[in-house]
């Protein structure tokens, strides 16, 4: 806990970090069936907050504890806990490991919430055996077209890193595509990799329909652009033409109304 050099001080003489480091340590040395921590790195300093957590969770599964922390935090949950159960207002989206939540989830707003940047949900609208999205259109197999049903629109979620650069090497390995060549709105340049904005319009009556969503939710989902995860050593500028390529089985269409994920059988 990163305390050795604090033993002599009394409490009064310790900040907030370490005081925490402090209440951490002196529940996890204390034998019991089961362990609640309300989110016990809050006070941490960025540096110091993933050692602690390493520290506090390794001497859990060693000593096999049963353990629950609430959290805040999207990358603490998914890093630290064997199962998560994702709560908004008061009630449970999804239960399962951090990987069912990430790759499957079982809403639009687990989708959206979870992630960072989050999935793109782009509005869509089902025209035959194809999906019209404002930058792309996708085909639909027979399965997801009966689960779709007579749904006017609908929304497609896209994680940004399952964005290709169409000219980069991993394009050329995906046979089952979703293609979208347009402008870029702008780049960031994150060091490990970049993100390519994408800009679309979207209809007067549809954008009413995502409102109304969000304010039922009480969280911002949508947006008028796509954001592609792209190679930090891909050459992008703003106005530039991009061709990007997602892989067909990792697009989710979900439910506007309800949320729930159309894919997932």
């Amino acid at each position: 806990m990163a305390l050795s050099d604090l033993l002599d001080l009394k409490p009064a003489a310790l900040d907030d970090a370490q005081r925490q480091r402090v209440a951490l340590g002196r529940s996890l040395v204390r034998d019991a069936r089961g362990y609640l921590f309300d989110s016990p790195f809050a006070e941490q300093s960025d540096r110091a907050r993933t050692h602690v957590r390493s520290v506090t969770t390794q001497w859990q599964h060693e000593n096999e504890r049963t353990s629950i922390f609430t959290t805040g935090s999207i990358e603490e949950a998914l890093s630290t806990a064997d199962r998560v159960a994702l709560m908004h207002q008061g009630f449970i989206h999804q239960v399962g490991t951090p990987r069912d939540l990430y790759e499957r989830p079982a809403d639009m707003f687990v989708a959206g919430y979870l992630g960072a940047p989050p999935m793109n949900l782009v509005p869509a609208f089902p025209m035959g055996e194809q999906l019209v999205m404002p930058l792309t259109t996708m085909l639909l197999d027979a399965p997801l077209l009966e689960r779709i049903g007579d749904r006017g629109v609908v929304v497609a979620g896209i994680r940004p890193e399952h964005c290709y650069d169409g000219s980069g090497p991993l394009a050329a390995t995906v046979t089952d595509k979703v293609e979208i060549t347009t402008r870029i709105d702008d780049v960031e340049w994150r060091g490990s990799s970049q993100f390519a904005y994408l800009g679309y319009e979207i209809e007067p009556a549809v954008e009413d329909l995502l409102n109304e969503v969000e304010d039922l939710l009480e969280f911002d989902l949508f947006q008028n652009f796509m954001v592609a995860e792209l190679a930090a050593d891909s050459t992008l500028k703003p106005g530039m033409s991009i061709r990007v390529v997602i892989p067909r089985q990792r697009v989710h269409i979900f439910d506007p109304e309800t949320g729930e994920n159309l894919t997932l059988a």
